[in-house]
């Protein structure tokens, strides 16, 4: 019985042991916001300040660096607000909205390193709050590095075009430069407009010589279309799809120009559906007596005993297909369009 009893105690007291609850952790209490978040610091003439809060350090410091490009965004806006002027001796173009959406789209491309904390601060679990600022010096010296080094990538690319290349290696190599050149530009324009004492004449000087030697070669580029007695229908064709694109055509070739030789061949293919005309063009091109480029293109009629019209069937259907195709198909180049 004292048994019984004693079991029956020790069960009880299980139970209750069983529903007690496990202490509560202490709270942490969230500290409050601190002012110098609450009321960040201006730019001043040696710094830019950011701040920014998130679950962690990282994240805030991502968030400050954000807030300080778009602080950059808003003072670069503002300048171009006042001075609406032209975006460069190169280009004696007004400045506008496609533009200031441009340069907006390279602002948000920098990347602010050299940065330190002025403030950094936890408020509670997942929370921090800091201030960052980078000395305008340093930061200006690297955005004029990162020219200096685009310029430098534009040099080496173009050392090695001379008048002795084919002029499609010509015009792609100084069409890339003059892009590259172009996005060269927002850049010398947002430096110039963050630091007054940028000295950007040299830089636009560059970027205009680059402009310009493109668009000797744009001017100059042409093509030089021929082909023999049975290609004259297709000669036709391409020259029409060139003058489309705004190419120049030639009827002799210089220096500046592509020669695209054409010449036809054809057989009749004779089947259970009827004969079918088989037309073979051969499509060849050149530049300074180089071969750049070509290619086959077969076309099928179907041969009712007249050649002239399989051949303007073929024609039509020539130019169908041309169409739907740029010039790098339909010659078999590789011209940057």
């Amino acid at each position: 019985m004292y048994r019984n009893l004693t079991l029956t105690f020790l069960l009880i007291a299980l139970s209750f042991a069983g529903c007690s609850k496990p202490p509560a952790p202490p709270k942490t209490v969230a500290k409050p916001v601190p002012s110098w978040y609450m009321n960040p610091k201006n730019n001043d003439a040696k710094y830019i300040y950011g701040v920014g809060m998130g679950e962690s350090k990282e994240e805030a410091t991502r968030a400050a660096l954000n807030e300080m490009i778009g602080r950059l965004s808003i003072s670069i806006e503002s300048t171009y607000k006042r001075n609406e002027q032209v975006r460069s001796s190169a280009y004696g173009e007004s400045f506008n909205a496609d533009t200031q959406s441009e340069i907006k789209a390279t602002i948000s491309k920098i990347k602010i390193s050299n940065y330190e904390y002025v403030q950094s601060e936890k408020l509670k679990y997942k929370e921090y709050v800091v201030m960052l600022r980078v000395e305008k010096a340093k930061f200006f010296q690297s955005l004029q590095n990162n020219i200096d080094t685009k310029i430098s990538l534009i040099k080496n690319e173009i050392s090695g075009i001379n008048e002795e290349s084919n002029i499609l290696v010509q015009y792609n190599g100084y069409k890339k430069a003059n892009e590259k050149a172009d996005d060269l530009l927002k850049d010398i324009s947002i430096l110039s407009a963050l630091n007054p004492a940028f000295e950007k004449e040299k830089y636009l000087t560059f970027v205009e010589q680059q402009k310009k030697s493109f668009q000797l070669l744009h001017e100059h580029l042409n093509f030089v279309v021929i082909g023999d007695n049975k290609s004259h229908e297709f000669v036709t064709k391409i020259k029409n799809l060139l003058a489309q694109k705004s190419f120049h055509l030639a009827s002799k070739k210089n220096s500046y120009s592509v020669v695209i030789k054409l010449e036809t061949k054809e057989r009749i293919s004779k089947s259970s559906i009827g004969s079918i005309a088989v037309l073979t063009l051969d499509v060849k091109a050149f530049s300074h007596s180089e071969r750049i480029g070509g290619k086959t293109v077969i076309l099928k009629e179907r041969f009712n005993g007249s050649m002239d019209s399989v051949y303007k069937n073929a024609a039509i259907h020539f130019e169908e297909d041309l169409k739907e195709k740029n010039i790098n198909e339909v010659l078999g180049i590789n011209l940057e369009l």
